[in-house]
């Protein structure tokens, strides 16, 4: 008789240990099929919302670093100068040519200050001045370096006429705008029409008062009227939508290049009327610590490669600001939730192994003349130990088999208890994905919440849970074996059989 038939047969004669060992490896099935799930729940929300957030890379000032190294300073008694080098936009191209980076977007936001344009006005919004003073109305200017800027790619912006500039235009810094159908139709502007802001400077005395004013023209010319879409069919519950699709309206998006020669331009004109008030300022210097380079990567993978390469083009106190690393402050909740899935899944396996390990070897001590038989007749210590490994296997397949679906619906019933939006610190706040683009308002498509994260955790009898569950439970069931394996081989057929 060959050890499968005889284990099959020891397994049907010995029903009631059977059933003790079937219900011992189902009921430890369950809290490891539970913790299993919830592991594997919690691994799919972070990729799904990390993938959501995007693998987005910006250079950015290491606070951290500049307050430890202020603190050394203080420590050591020497003065700490908060004066930083800038990225110039050279090293922030040539970082854009590595080969993990598949989109390169450079953005600087400015302002106007102007008293010819009216200012588009919400609902219940209005400028009163003072008395004797001209109405001044301000507009935000976005800087893109690419034509398919990620607003206008993903439509979140859609133009209503015109075009977008073009690369021709971004190389060249011509002064092109796209401006909003709102501000068009409030101002009587249309596409091919100039826009003619002036900047203006200011000196001042000692004293603070003003001398005199003098201005550089910045003149727009209209190439594209665009609408926000990403506020269409949303409710405006709490009136913010409704503040928030104001800015969007009062936003040019014209080539960095243009607001950069622009601004840098406006900058100079302020130092030299105030040379005393600025001492060692470099106005380049300052625009470029304002420029916000985005590093579309090729996948999330390349995050970790990337900030290696990047990092000899970084001068001291800057850091990669990642995108899917926002993660970690909106899931804190799924975050505790993986972990203690993990240490319940380690616990339950190790108990499984103990409990199992014992229950076993107790029920050999009553099969020992049974096992002294067979070695007696000439089996080979092996093939018993394979036989009583065969044995466990049969009645572990069953239990974990039951365990896959009783313990996932347990999960889904403990996770629905446990992740609950309610229990998220929510406040209000939204983290924004770095999305390249221009935009530095809020925006509600490409925001994660904590209520997405609470959307996107689901507990699934997937193809990989099955095929980990059941990995697992081979493990438990090997190492289960290894101390019954050496019972087995310390037996002593002739002190048994006398």
């Amino acid at each position: 008789m060959n050890h499968l038939k005889r284990a099959w047969l020891s397994v049907m004669r010995r029903k009631g240990k059977t059933l003790i060992l079937l219900v011992v490896i189902f009921i430890l099935g369950n809290i490891i099929a539970g913790a299993f799930s919830i592991s594997q729940a919690s691994g799919r929300v972070e990729k799904n919302i990390k993938e959501k957030l995007g693998a987005i890379a910006t250079p950015t000032l290491d606070w951290e670093a500049v307050d430890l190294a202020a603190k050394e300073a203080e420590k050591n008694g020497t003065e700490f100068l908060y004066d930083f080098d800038s990225i110039p936009l050279d090293k922030l191209k040539e970082v854009a040519s590595l080969p993990q980076v598949k989109t390169f977007d450079y953005a600087l936001d400015y302002y106007l200050e102007t008293d010819v344009y009216k200012q588009v006005m919400g609902d219940g919004m209005e400028i009163m001045p003072r008395e004797g003073e001209v109405q001044m109305s301000f507009f935000t200017v976005s800087g893109v370096s690419r034509p398919d800027f990620e607003l206008l790619s993903s439509e979140k912006l859609v133009l209503t006429s015109g075009a977008v500039f073009t690369q021709a235009d971004v190389d060249a810094a011509n002064d092109v705008v796209l401006v909003s159908e709102k501000f068009a139709a409030a101002n009587g502007v249309a596409v091919g029409d100039i826009l003619d802001f002036k900047m203006q400077a200011i000196e001042y005395s000692d004293q603070g008062e003003e001398l005199s004013r003098d201005s550089i023209p910045y003149n727009l010319k209209i190439v594209g009227v665009f609408k926000p879409m990403m506020f269409e069919g949303k409710e405006d519950e709490e009136g913010n939508q409704s503040w928030m699709e104001n800015m969007y309206d009062n936003t040019f998006y014209v080539t960095t290049p243009s607001i950069f020669n622009a601004a840098l331009a406006h900058a100079e004109l302020e130092y030299s009327m105030n040379p005393y008030l600025y001492n060692e300022y470099d106005p380049k210097t300052n625009l470029e610590q304002r420029i916000v380079a985005s590093y579309i990567l090729n996948s999330p993978e390349d995050i970790a490669s990337f900030a290696v390469d990047a990092a000899p083009y970084l001068p001291q106190f800057y850091k990669l600001d990642i995108s899917s690393d926002r993660y970690e402050q909106i899931a804190a909740p799924i975050t505790s939730l993986d972990k203690l899935s993990k240490i319940t899944l380690y616990v339950a396996v190790g108990a499984s192994v103990m409990i199992l390990s014992l229950v076993i070897v107790l029920f050999l001590r009553d099969r020992k003349h049974e096992l002294g038989i067979y070695l007696s007749l000439g089996d080979k210590r092996n093939k018993v130990v394979s036989q009583i490994v065969m044995e466990v296997l049969m009645i572990a397949f069953l239990a974990f088999t039951l365990s896959i679906f009783s313990g996932n619906m347990i999960a889904k019933s403990l996770s629905k208890s446990l992740v609950n939006v309610e229990k998220f610190q929510d406040d209000g706040m939204h983290f924004v994905g770095m999305i390249s683009s221009s935009s530095s308002y809020y925006d509600p498509n490409e925001s994660v919440s904590p209520t997405d994260v609470v959307e996107a955790y689901s507990v699934e009898l997937t193809a990989s849970y099955i095929i980990g569950f059941y990995g697992i439970g081979l493990l438990v069931v090997v190492l289960s074996t290894l101390v019954p394996t050496m019972y087995i081989t310390r037996l002593n057929p002739k002190k048994i059989m006398m």
